[in-house]
């Protein structure tokens, strides 16, 4: 009856709490699929965040500029090693999850004019996507609250890289940069802040080197 395609979404809102909409043309829901292969698209470029996140602290982590919490005694071959557990149970959820928009996208292709035989394997691996991101999402969110930064390794490391000379280009020019470049790169120092202290002072490269200044939205412009 047509007062129950009228009501049955007010019933549905009312049972289950959410904003659920009847859809424009009820042939083409029926018939297309596509709908779900939005929703399975989103979900994916979600995993392929995650993924690049978990990986990202993974090789923080290994360079030891930041420490994950110790979420085990140790490895199975050596023992007091910290192995990033959830940051790869973050990558493996990801890659299933691209892994089942795959499905979704090949089931619903595979309809056959107002039906689609495939509904079933589609549902299943659309709800496991979600399943596994809500899960992991808040596992993940847990464990970045435990991350303590090495401050000793981050300053090491970023004094000690030639490429922080790009952050004094407004300041002495592209060409002054390259020289000093290649006057640190021929000699004996190791350390590029100290050779920048050296040659042009120690107020100029602690002003340009403050985190405040490396994290602003760009810099002012002279003119």
């Amino acid at each position: 009856p047509r007062d129950y395609i009228f009501s049955v979404v007010e019933k549905l809102r009312e049972v289950t709490g959410l904003g659920l909409s009847r859809g424009e043309n009820i042939m083409g829901e029926t018939a297309n699929a596509d709908s779900y292969v939005e929703v399975s698209g989103i979900l994916k470029a979600h995993a392929v965040n995650l993924i690049k996140m978990a990986n990202d602290l993974r090789l923080m982590n290994l360079l030891g500029e930041i420490r994950l919490p110790q979420l085990q005694a140790g490895s199975s071959i050596m023992p007091g090693k910290v192995n990033p557990v959830l940051a790869e149970a973050a990558i493996q959820t990801g890659i299933k999850v691209i892994a089942n928009d795959g499905i979704v996208t090949e089931t619903a292709a595979r309809g056959t004019l107002q039906i689609n035989e495939f509904l079933p394997l589609l549902a299943q691996a659309l709800l496991e996507s979600l399943e596994l991101l809500i899960n992991i999402d808040g596992l993940l969110t847990q464990h970045v609250l435990g991350i303590t930064a090495n401050k000793e390794r981050c300053d090491e490391y970023f004094n000690a890289s030639p490429m922080i000379i790009t952050a004094l280009l407004p300041a002495i020019g592209y060409e002054k940069a390259t020289q000093l470049i290649t006057e640190f790169s021929s000699g004996s120092e190791i350390n590029m802040r100290r050779f920048l202290t050296e040659k042009l002072g120690k107020k100029l490269i602690d002003e340009i080197f403050s985190p405040f200044r490396l994290t602003a939205l760009g810099y002012k412009d002279k003119k």
